[in-house]
């Protein structure tokens, strides 16, 4: 009997694709925390808190590299909380940050974005600079 019953349970977490999917997040998860560190890392290495950085993911970034930073979801810098994410471009790039840490927000389909920087090439994460003239 009680070899049966975990039998079971070893085949409900074997089987269950609710399981199988969330371990796939989790390892997503802990690897794109390990490249933010990475990245973190790096901008610590360019200037330190002289520095200002616009960011998607501002948490392992933030953790490691203390600077100025603006968040573009608005939820550590107040300035952006609440509006549309076609005024936070427009105050991101009014700002000119040094680095943008961006991935899926429309700022980086704006054509003054792509006049203004490059990506920086060897470093994880989507990370962008402003371009030196």
């Amino acid at each position: 009997m009680l070899i049966g019953n975990i039998y079971g349970v070893f085949v409900a977490f074997t089987s269950n694709p609710w399981h199988s999917t969330r371990s796939d997040k989790i390892g997503f998860h802990i690897e794109a925390t390990r490249l933010l560190l990475e990245q973190g890392e790096w901008l610590r290495r360019q200037g330190g808190p002289a520095l200002l950085i616009a960011a998607e993911d501002v948490g392992a970034v933030g953790y490691i590299f203390d600077a100025r930073i603006i968040d573009l979801h608005g939820l550590t810098s107040p300035a952006v909380a609440g509006r549309d994410r076609a005024e936070v471009t427009d105050m991101v790039l009014a700002a000119r940050p040094d680095y943008i840490q961006a991935y899926s927000h429309p700022l980086i389909n704006s054509p003054t974005f792509s006049e203004l920087y490059e990506p920086v090439p060897d470093v994880p994460w989507h990370l962008y600079r402003l371009r030196h003239k």
